[in-house]
């Protein structure tokens, strides 16, 4: 199984041996129930409460002081999770997919917004020994003909 992480914009662009899976805790009304999610890879409430109690919700639009709280929060909670049961609950979603090779991790953000979990989602894989790369549109090969 290969695994990426893309933007909720890029769906329209999916080949057929890919499935979105969201991360995000609040879904839009356009892709809700659409596809599958895993409950973990959500930033839990109580982590959520945590930071809005110090004040330090993030507000996107701040400086980028990364990591902020927000990022280190999140990636203290990823790192108690159990990355290889994590990949198994990903891979039982394709079990009645046999086309499916590709996982895409799905965030709201696009690619320049540095102050999203696509980097903390990029450091958990890495640090469990796997790239997490963006995934982006295969280009047309044109014709010579």
């Amino acid at each position: 199984m290969q695994y990426y992480i893309s933007y909720f914009g890029q769906m329209k662009n999916f080949p057929p041996n890919v499935l979105p899976v969201s991360t995000v805790k609040w879904e839009q009304d356009w892709f809700r129930g659409k596809i599958p999610h895993i409950d973990e890879l959500v930033m839990p409430d109580n982590v959520v409460y945590q930071i809005e109690q110090k004040g330090e919700m993030c507000r996107k639009n701040c400086p980028l002081k990364a990591p902020c709280l927000f990022m280190q929060e999140f990636k203290k909670y990823l790192d108690s999770l159990d990355f290889n049961q994590i990949l198994t609950k990903l891979e039982l979603l394709t079990l009645d997919k046999p086309n499916i090779d590709t996982i895409i991790l799905m965030v709201y953000e696009k690619t320049d917004v540095l102050c999203a979990e696509r980097p903390v989602f990029q450091a958990w894989f890495k640090d469990n020994g796997l790239e997490l790369k963006e995934w982006t549109k295969p280009e047309k090969i044109k014709s010579l003909f």
